[in-house]
């Protein structure tokens, strides 16, 4: 029982990685990589999670310079697991430099870094290739896409998308908030998975110290790579 549970679960999270994929390819479509519409901020988000009684809760703080081709996120995740009755926490910073992500946990200095090639073929993309790209994406999904309207996330007026996936027999709608091409909000209701996150303070052109966006010299990295 708690493989199949696991395999569901597994079987939403992609699905919904894939909806993300689906309504944020434009963020790549640029002849020059600009990820985001603002050069620098600063940005708080928080995110709930539940899957198979398990609730999750993610805080995160993000730096973010030169148009998102230089970002750190820094995370502490906290799990509560009601069948044991126990809490489990785990930090974890993202630090992406161009197209190299690299991931580490603070506590034990140990971590993995990617050079992640799709990146580059997105910002290569025409605005016409991505949305191409996307429709093609969510007829092999069985996602459909509409325009929401706009809302307010953090102070600022949000560009609203709503996509609409039934796969495997699972139906997800996730509703997501831009601001200039950044996810300020995103919410998934499922049938196995339903997450929540949303920014509590977005400072556009904020002043932080850019060792933030570094990885620490004492990290021991283990360099992986993605299959062709």
């Amino acid at each position: 029982m708690k493989i199949l549970i696991k395999l569901s679960i597994i079987k939403v999270v992609v699905t919904t990685l894939v909806i993300q994929l689906v309504i944020c390819v434009n963020i790549f479509s640029q002849e020059t990589i600009e990820r985001f519409e603002f050069k620098k901020a600063h940005i708080k988000m928080e995110r709930t999670t539940t899957a198979a009684g398990i609730k999750t809760t993610t805080s995160k703080d993000i730096y973010i310079d030169n148009h998102g081709n230089n970002m750190a996120s820094y995370e502490t995740e906290r799990r509560e697991i009601p069948m044991s009755n126990t809490v489990e926490e785990t930090k974890t910073v993202i630090i992406t430099d161009g197209n190299v992500v690299t991931t580490y946990n603070p506590d034990t200095m140990e971590g993995t870094r990617v050079e992640i090639e799709g990146m580059d073929k997105f910002a290569g993309m025409s605005d016409d290739e991505a949305k191409q790209y996307a429709e093609q994406m969510g007829q092999a999904m069985s996602t459909e896409v509409t325009e929401a309207g706009t809302g307010e996330v953090a102070g600022v007026t949000c560009t609203v998308q709503k996509a609409v996936t039934d796969m495997m027999g699972m139906k997800t709608t996730t509703t997501t908030w831009y601001y200039k091409k950044f996810v300020m909000k995103q919410v998934s209701v499922g049938d196995v998975v339903n997450f929540n996150e949303a920014a509590t303070l977005f400072e556009e052109d904020a002043d932080f110290d850019p060792s933030l966006l570094l990885v620490r010299d004492e990290v021991h990295i283990t360099n992986l790579e993605l299959p062709d």
